[in-house]
């Protein structure tokens, strides 16, 4: 465990699931592990059961993770625009993203991650430069 940052379990992938008996399960499909990013992005995962509410929530080295909600499309889900980190930030600086699945909503920004049905694998990623 990183300084107050608590590493999620590891879960198994939509594809690992029995279709009689499901798990919840919820990923981050993009960006993925150690990619570089934009402060707006469009972030995508996959959710089991596919109505479940998904929460992803954005590290940024303050102490807290900030909440953004996600738009449900069957087992896909979306967050448009989504903000990573603030604007202006140097190139290389580090974020963790975690999707969180059946919690409750939660305020904007948490200090801890909600507990859920399921917590995603933590995602690191970095800010690229301007262009």
């Amino acid at each position: 465990m990183m300084a107050g940052i608590p590493e999620a379990p590891p879960q198994p992938t939509l594809g690992d699931i029995f279709t009689l008996d499901p798990k919840p399960i919820v990923e981050i499909t993009s960006p993925m592990q150690g990619d570089k990013v934009r402060w707006s992005e469009t972030v995508v995962g996959k959710v089991q059961p596919s109505n479940e509410l998904v929460q992803l929530f954005i590290y940024s080295g303050d102490g807290f993770w900030w909440r953004q909600f996600a738009q449900n499309h069957q087992n896909t889900w979306r967050v448009q625009d989504c903000k990573i980190g603030r604007e202006g930030a140097p190139p290389g600086s580090r974020y963790y993203l975690v999707a969180v699945s059946g919690a409750k909503k939660t305020e904007q920004k948490v200090s801890e991650l909600p507990e859920g049905k399921s917590v995603s694998p933590r995602i690191t990623v970095y800010r690229r430069t301007a262009k």
